[in-house]
Protein backbone atom coordinates (compact mmCIF):
# COMPACT_ATOMS: atom_id res chain seq x y z
CA UNK A 1 0.00 0.00 0.00
CA UNK A 2 1.13 3.42 0.12
CA UNK A 3 3.57 4.47 2.45
CA UNK A 4 4.89 0.65 3.27
CA UNK A 5 8.53 2.21 1.85
CA UNK A 6 8.60 0.87 -1.94
CA UNK A 7 10.66 3.67 -3.46
CA UNK A 8 12.92 4.23 0.03
CA UNK A 9 13.58 0.52 -0.09
CA UNK A 10 14.61 0.94 -4.19
CA UNK A 11 16.58 3.82 -3.31
CA UNK A 12 18.36 2.20 -0.50
CA UNK A 13 19.04 -1.15 -2.56
CA UNK A 14 20.34 2.03 -5.70
CA UNK A 15 22.86 3.57 -3.03
CA UNK A 16 24.23 0.17 -1.86
CA UNK A 17 24.93 -1.98 -4.66
CA UNK A 18 25.77 1.20 -6.65
CA UNK A 19 29.28 -0.17 -7.48
CA UNK A 20 27.84 -3.18 -8.66
CA UNK A 21 26.31 -1.38 -11.91
CA UNK A 22 29.02 0.10 -13.99
CA UNK A 23 26.76 0.44 -16.89
CA UNK A 24 25.01 3.38 -14.86
CA UNK A 25 21.40 3.42 -13.48
CA UNK A 26 17.86 4.52 -14.41
CA UNK A 27 15.35 5.67 -12.13
CA UNK A 28 12.13 6.42 -14.28
CA UNK A 29 8.83 7.51 -12.53
CA UNK A 30 5.90 5.42 -14.44
CA UNK A 31 2.75 6.87 -12.84
CA UNK A 32 1.02 9.97 -14.51
CA UNK A 33 3.89 10.00 -17.33
CA UNK A 34 4.55 8.36 -21.11
CA UNK A 35 7.33 5.94 -20.27
CA UNK A 36 8.65 6.40 -24.23
CA UNK A 37 8.87 9.70 -23.76
CA UNK A 38 10.77 9.79 -20.60
CA UNK A 39 13.30 7.04 -21.47
CA UNK A 40 14.05 9.06 -24.73
CA UNK A 41 14.28 12.25 -22.84
CA UNK A 42 16.84 10.71 -20.45
CA UNK A 43 18.87 9.48 -23.09
CA UNK A 44 19.06 12.68 -25.11
CA UNK A 45 19.99 14.53 -21.43
CA UNK A 46 22.99 16.12 -22.17
CA UNK A 47 24.05 15.47 -18.67
CA UNK A 48 23.66 12.08 -18.92
CA UNK A 49 23.89 10.65 -22.09
CA UNK A 50 23.57 13.25 -24.76
CA UNK A 51 22.40 11.20 -27.77
CA UNK A 52 20.35 12.05 -30.59
CA UNK A 53 17.27 9.28 -30.96
CA UNK A 54 16.93 9.03 -34.77
CA UNK A 55 13.25 9.36 -35.81
CA UNK A 56 13.74 7.49 -38.98
CA UNK A 57 15.40 4.69 -40.64
CA UNK A 58 18.23 3.70 -42.99
CA UNK A 59 15.57 3.77 -45.27
CA UNK A 60 13.50 6.96 -44.11
CA UNK A 61 10.84 5.13 -42.72
CA UNK A 62 9.79 6.65 -39.69
CA UNK A 63 10.58 4.85 -36.14
CA UNK A 64 7.25 4.02 -33.72
CA UNK A 65 7.98 5.06 -30.11
CA UNK A 66 8.59 1.85 -29.32
CA UNK A 67 11.17 1.34 -32.23
CA UNK A 68 13.00 4.77 -30.67
CA UNK A 69 13.04 3.06 -27.17
CA UNK A 70 14.74 0.15 -28.92
CA UNK A 71 17.01 1.88 -29.90
CA UNK A 72 17.66 3.50 -26.91
CA UNK A 73 18.77 0.76 -24.87
CA UNK A 74 20.45 -0.57 -28.03
CA UNK A 75 22.74 2.18 -27.53
CA UNK A 76 22.84 3.04 -23.91
CA UNK A 77 26.03 5.01 -22.63
CA UNK A 78 28.55 3.45 -21.38
CA UNK A 79 28.19 0.21 -23.85
CA UNK A 80 29.66 -2.38 -21.21
CA UNK A 81 28.63 -3.01 -17.87
CA UNK A 82 25.56 -4.25 -15.67
CA UNK A 83 22.72 -1.34 -16.10
CA UNK A 84 20.19 -0.99 -13.44
CA UNK A 85 17.10 0.58 -14.40
CA UNK A 86 14.40 0.98 -11.99
CA UNK A 87 10.62 1.94 -12.88
CA UNK A 88 8.82 3.16 -9.57
CA UNK A 89 5.11 3.30 -9.04
CA UNK A 90 4.57 1.02 -11.65
CA UNK A 91 0.36 0.48 -11.64
CA UNK A 92 -0.48 -1.51 -15.25
CA UNK A 93 2.82 -3.86 -16.71
CA UNK A 94 1.14 -4.22 -19.71
CA UNK A 95 1.56 -0.66 -20.38
CA UNK A 96 4.92 -0.53 -20.35
CA UNK A 97 6.26 -3.82 -20.91
CA UNK A 98 7.03 -3.18 -24.71
CA UNK A 99 9.45 -0.47 -23.76
CA UNK A 100 11.31 -2.73 -21.47
CA UNK A 101 14.71 -3.74 -22.16
CA UNK A 102 14.70 -7.06 -24.58
CA UNK A 103 14.78 -10.43 -21.82
CA UNK A 104 17.39 -12.05 -23.89
CA UNK A 105 19.80 -8.67 -22.96
CA UNK A 106 21.18 -10.05 -19.67
CA UNK A 107 22.91 -6.99 -19.71
CA UNK A 108 19.65 -4.64 -17.75
CA UNK A 109 18.36 -5.75 -14.73
CA UNK A 110 14.98 -4.16 -13.22
CA UNK A 111 13.49 -3.15 -10.42
CA UNK A 112 9.68 -2.84 -10.29
CA UNK A 113 7.88 -0.95 -7.25
CA UNK A 114 4.07 -1.48 -7.51
CA UNK A 115 0.79 -1.48 -5.60
CA UNK A 116 -0.37 -4.42 -7.15
CA UNK A 117 0.89 -8.29 -6.48
CA UNK A 118 1.93 -10.45 -9.21
CA UNK A 119 2.44 -8.07 -11.94
CA UNK A 120 3.44 -10.67 -14.15
CA UNK A 121 4.42 -14.52 -13.95
CA UNK A 122 8.27 -14.06 -14.94
CA UNK A 123 8.88 -11.40 -12.45
CA UNK A 124 10.37 -12.33 -8.54
CA UNK A 125 7.51 -10.87 -6.53
CA UNK A 126 9.02 -9.24 -3.46
CA UNK A 127 5.74 -8.15 -1.02
CA UNK A 128 6.59 -5.93 1.24
CA UNK A 129 4.10 -5.51 4.29
CA UNK A 130 3.91 -2.62 7.45
CA UNK A 131 6.13 -3.00 9.91
CA UNK A 132 5.69 -5.00 13.35
CA UNK A 133 5.05 -2.79 16.71
CA UNK A 134 9.06 -2.95 17.55
CA UNK A 135 9.92 -2.41 13.91
CA UNK A 136 7.75 1.25 14.33
CA UNK A 137 9.16 2.22 18.09
CA UNK A 138 12.36 1.13 16.26
CA UNK A 139 12.59 3.58 13.81
CA UNK A 140 10.92 6.01 15.75
CA UNK A 141 13.89 6.10 17.87
CA UNK A 142 15.77 6.38 15.28
CA UNK A 143 14.68 9.54 13.87
CA UNK A 144 14.82 11.10 17.08
CA UNK A 145 18.16 10.43 17.96
CA UNK A 146 19.68 8.18 21.27
CA UNK A 147 19.64 11.64 23.64
CA UNK A 148 15.61 11.71 22.97
CA UNK A 149 13.77 9.46 25.76
CA UNK A 150 10.05 10.92 24.94
CA UNK A 151 9.43 7.20 23.41
CA UNK A 152 10.73 5.23 25.96
CA UNK A 153 9.38 7.55 29.09
CA UNK A 154 5.87 7.28 27.80
CA UNK A 155 5.92 3.57 26.03
CA UNK A 156 2.51 2.67 26.20
CA UNK A 157 1.77 5.74 24.14
CA UNK A 158 4.46 5.47 22.18
CA UNK A 159 2.71 2.00 20.99
CA UNK A 160 -0.70 3.72 20.46
CA UNK A 161 0.92 6.21 17.93
CA UNK A 162 2.75 3.54 15.92
CA UNK A 163 -0.72 1.23 16.01
CA UNK A 164 -2.60 4.56 15.41
CA UNK A 165 -0.57 5.30 12.26
CA UNK A 166 -0.99 1.72 10.72
CA UNK A 167 2.67 0.41 11.24
CA UNK A 168 3.42 2.32 7.99
CA UNK A 169 7.19 3.16 7.49
CA UNK A 170 6.02 6.35 6.09
CA UNK A 171 3.37 7.58 8.40
CA UNK A 172 6.05 6.91 11.66
CA UNK A 173 8.74 8.86 9.44
CA UNK A 174 6.76 12.23 9.14
CA UNK A 175 5.45 11.68 12.36
CA UNK A 176 8.93 11.52 14.05
CA UNK A 177 10.50 14.07 12.12
CA UNK A 178 7.45 16.31 13.40
CA UNK A 179 8.25 15.79 16.67
CA UNK A 180 11.75 15.90 15.78
CA UNK A 181 11.66 19.33 15.53
CA UNK A 182 9.53 20.14 18.63
CA UNK A 183 11.63 18.38 21.45
CA UNK A 184 9.11 20.12 23.98
CA UNK A 185 6.11 17.83 22.70
CA UNK A 186 4.89 14.11 24.22
CA UNK A 187 4.00 11.66 22.48
CA UNK A 188 0.54 11.68 23.95
CA UNK A 189 0.32 15.28 22.50
CA UNK A 190 0.97 14.73 19.07
CA UNK A 191 -1.23 11.60 19.10
CA UNK A 192 -4.47 13.63 20.26
CA UNK A 193 -3.63 16.73 17.37
CA UNK A 194 -3.90 13.38 14.88
CA UNK A 195 -6.85 12.63 15.94
CA UNK A 196 -8.06 15.85 16.62
CA UNK A 197 -7.55 16.62 13.10
CA UNK A 198 -9.87 13.14 11.76
CA UNK A 199 -7.25 11.38 10.04
CA UNK A 200 -7.84 7.86 11.45
CA UNK A 201 -10.86 6.91 9.41
CA UNK A 202 -10.37 8.36 6.06
CA UNK A 203 -6.31 8.23 5.52
CA UNK A 204 -4.62 5.76 8.12
CA UNK A 205 -7.17 2.61 9.02
CA UNK A 206 -5.70 -0.09 7.82
CA UNK A 207 -8.56 -1.83 7.59
CA UNK A 208 -10.23 0.69 5.40
CA UNK A 209 -10.64 -0.18 1.79
CA UNK A 210 -11.36 1.75 -1.44
CA UNK A 211 -12.90 -0.43 -4.01
CA UNK A 212 -10.79 2.02 -6.96
CA UNK A 213 -7.80 0.73 -5.00
CA UNK A 214 -6.15 -2.56 -5.78
CA UNK A 215 -4.34 -2.34 -2.07
CA UNK A 216 -5.45 -1.15 1.58
CA UNK A 217 -5.41 2.91 1.64
CA UNK A 218 -2.08 3.88 2.98
CA UNK A 219 -0.54 7.45 4.34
Amino acid sequence: MGGVGKTELAIQYAQKYYDNYSGGIGWFNVRDTKLADEIIKFIQDKDKMDLKVPQKDAQENPLTLEQQVAWCWQHWQPPEGLVLVIFDDVTEYKDIKRFLPRTDNQRFKLLITTRQRRLDPNLVDIPLDVLSEDEALSLLRGILGEDDSRIDDDLQTGKDLCKWLGYLPLGLELVGRYLDKDPDLSIAEVLEELKEERLNNEAINPDLKNREMTAKVGV
